[in-house]
């Protein structure tokens, strides 16, 4: 079971398992059955750094435009090309490491809502009434 966790359906696939103290199991596939990767291709890759949060329910995190070398100025701007007026809409926000920044607003487009509750009494429900 724990191999097919792992996607590892053939126990051919397998150089060495270990059962590790905390249960889980350690696998190392053969070197012909591990996922092929860019560097198997000596094909280059850029960084993919981790993405910096500068806006987190509707409020600016200084410290981290900062770190950036980025100002309020430059977010603004930013979030104005990306159709946001009002900084307080925007649920989170993030410089990524390619220097774009993906922005989260607040507001749903949602026309009809859908419950997905299991409640057969509540509003919206499939099975509300009966």
């Amino acid at each position: 079971m724990q191999l097919r966790q792992k996607n590892v359906f053939d126990i051919a696939d397998v150089e060495y398992a270990i059962l590790e103290p905390n249960g889980d199991l350690g696998i190392l596939l053969k070197s012909q059955k591990r996922p092929l990767t860019p560097a198997d291709l000596q094909i280059p890759t850029s960084y993919e750094g981790i993405p910096m949060e500068l806006v987190m329910d509707g409020e600016i995190i200084f410290q981290n435009l900062q770190q950036a070398g980025l100002d309020e100025n430059w977010l603004m701007q930013q979030l104005q090309a990306q159709g946001v007026t009002d900084i307080t809409q925007v649920d989170y926000a993030v410089l990524r490491s390619d220097g774009s920044l993906y922005v989260n607003c607040k507001r749903d487009d949602l026309t009809c809502p859908i419950d997905v509750t299991d409640d057969p009494q509540a509003p919206g429900s499939k099975n509300q009434g009966g």
